[in-house]
């Protein structure tokens, strides 16, 4: 369970098999385990190395790894992340085929329409579960969950039942598996990614604000997320800040629709060389990160390239992190001026007493006014290059 502000790697970004031809293997892990461990000699705080999509063999039903990408399986992985003091996490999808096969334990589950599983009928879920706790036994402590799809039952049961209560019963009974889970293991965390919004919200910042997410989920995951970081849908001159307003206005969505800012994951940060972050390398990352703390979020995600942090860039954001990881557990966040897709100035400050933190963006092309309720003397402590 989460309980306080913790810092989380996650290894997609170093390599991307989707939208790139970067295969994850276990040197390149291992590399980033090496970095990891680097940035936390200079203060930076990382808690949790999550290993992400494609580690699984196709065939093996989540139980073993991919070869040759990892001929002893995840052992050197888990022993490196024990020794440095680490915990591992792993990456699953809910309940669809991504590079997977056909498992036999499955297959009475399974909805050859949509390529999903059914959660209420036949051995998927049990299977599924009594999977995460051989994980759990190995050592891991977080699990992301990932393309969610609840519309799926073999044909006989779709012939029989309304679509909605398909989704209804696929719901209840994942919900009930995972909130088990939980109870026995409260040490564990869980990250929800995509498929928990009842419609498309993350496509854009030009998505109408309404309710789409159901806050009964935070029962049974630690921390939602609200979308992969991608340019916003307002011109700006720089498109690396195009990104940070979409991060900024999709955290607002999630506000309102009754999820606190704590159990929001922006994943937003990532620095590297693949398609997945635009092959960005570190491109203004200082300004990524702080708005990334800024949010208020428990679950502080960093994706990518380690390796591209220097040690300057590590002490740099470990000071950071330093200013705002307690604020993040101890001070009020309110959000300052209007939705950062309607370009219009906005921002989120921590207020403690009569001290404030503010982190404000001004995404149009001309100056504008935020008021902010800020007592006393102010400093500007950090700004982009080139404007006051």
């Amino acid at each position: 369970m989460i309980n306080r502000p913790v810092g989380i790697y996650i290894n997609w970004a170093s390599y991307d098999e989707l939208s790139d031809n970067v295969e994850l293997t276990e040197p390149l892990a291992l590399r980033q385990l090496a970095e990891l461990s680097r940035l936390r000699r200079h203060g930076v705080q990382i808690n949790y190395y999550l290993m992400d999509a494609f580690w699984y063999a196709p065939d093996g039903g989540y139980r073993t790894w991919r070869k040759p990408h990892w001929p002893a399986g995840p052992d050197r992985w888990l022993d490196e992340c024990r020794r440095e003091g680490v915990l591992p996490g792993l990456w699953f999808t809910v309940n669809c085929l991504c590079k997977m096969e056909q498992f036999p334990a499955w297959a009475d589950s399974f909805d050859s329409d949509t390529g999903t599983y059914c959660c209420f009928t036949g051995g998927f879920l049990s299977h599924f579960v009594e999977t995460l706790h051989i994980w759990y036994g190995r050592g891991v402590r977080m699990f992301k969950f990932d393309f969610a799809r609840f519309d799926g039952a073999p044909v006989a049961l779709r012939q029989t039942m309304l679509p909605s209560d398909v989704r209804t019963a696929n719901i209840a009974a994942w919900r009930g598996a995972m909130a088990a889970f939980k109870a026995a293991h409260l040490d564990v965390i869980f990250l929800a990614y995509n498929g928990y919004e009842e419609f498309p919200i993350q496509q854009g910042t030009s998505v109408p604000v309404r309710k789409a997410v159901d806050s009964r989920w935070l029962d049974v995951f630690d921390t939602m997320y609200c979308g992969d970081p991608r340019p916003a849908d307002v011109p700006m001159m720089n498109f690396w800040r195009s990104k940070d307003v979409y991060s900024d206005h999709m955290v607002r969505f999630y506000m309102a629709n009754g999820l606190p800012a704590s159990r929001i994951d922006n994943t937003a940060f990532m620095v590297g060389r693949t398609g997945t972050c635009y092959k960005r390398g570190a491109a203004a990352w200082q300004g990524m990160l702080l708005l990334s703390l800024a949010r208020g979020g428990w679950a502080n995600t960093y994706y990518g390239n380690l390796d591209l942090l220097d040690d300057a860039k590590a002490e740099w954001f470990a000071r950071a992190q330093a200013l705002f990881m307690p604020l993040q557990s101890s001070a009020e966040l309110r959000t300052l001026g209007g939705m950062p897709g309607d370009t219009v100035p906005y921002g989120f400050a921590f207020h403690q007493g009569a001290d404030a933190v503010a982190t404000v963006v001004n995404p149009g092309q001309q100056v504008g006014v935020l008021p902010m309720s800020i007592p006393g003397p102010s400093r500007i402590i950090f700004r982009d290059a080139g404007f006051d």
